[in-house]
């Protein structure tokens, strides 16, 4: 006989719980990223102010490849910020969803992917490696077992933006929605 799942219930302070849980996890990645792009940009630009003619052409593009590497560092720390507001001031979206696929984890030299979850009508989902619903103690899980226990067909509560970008998800098999 199969035994009947509890669900808990999604609240607003859930989710704000997600969503810092997520924030923090994006922010912790984001300061190490950053200090070694610092320590590249630092040592490059001295590299750059202590040579002279043909050496100087040389290190003139680890200096733009630095330079680039900073933004990208600082736009996804602006996006985890924007993220975690958009929850917080509740300009989200609760949507129903069904999972169509899922994409395991690539692992290759120079670029990665996380495991993924495709919805029908919405983006991919990349699982960043973070507590997801951290306030539950039943079900509190990492994106690793997030992936694993989620089956192509279930249902999830998609909280989206307004621009339909995913921000965060829950498996209808252990939650659903507070009134």
């Amino acid at each position: 006989m199969k035994e009947k799942i509890i669900k808990d219930k999604i609240t607003l302070a859930n989710l704000l719980t997600d969503a810092k849980e997520k924030f923090k996890a994006t922010i912790r990645i984001s300061i190490i990223a950053f200090g070694g792009a610092l320590i590249l940009f630092g040592a490059t630009f001295l590299l750059f102010i202590m040579t002279d003619g043909k050496e100087r052409l040389f290190t003139l593009p680890l200096l733009v490849i630095t330079i680039i590497s900073l933004y990208i560092v600082i736009a996804g720390y602006t996006f985890a910020i924007r993220d975690y507001l958009t929850v917080r001031k509740k300009n989200f979206t609760v949507v129903k969803e069904k999972l169509v696929e899922k994409e395991a984890e690539i692992h290759r030299r120079y670029h990665s992917r996380p495991n993924t979850l495709i919805f029908k009508n919405y983006d991919k989902h990349f699982l960043t490696e973070y507590w997801h619903y951290s306030f539950s103690a039943q079900y509190k899980m990492f994106d690793t077992e997030l992936f694993r226990t989620s089956d192509i067909g279930d249902e999830f509560y998609l909280i989206v933006n307004k621009k339909n970008k995913i921000l965060l998800v829950y498996n209808t098999k252990y939650f659903e929605l507070a009134e």
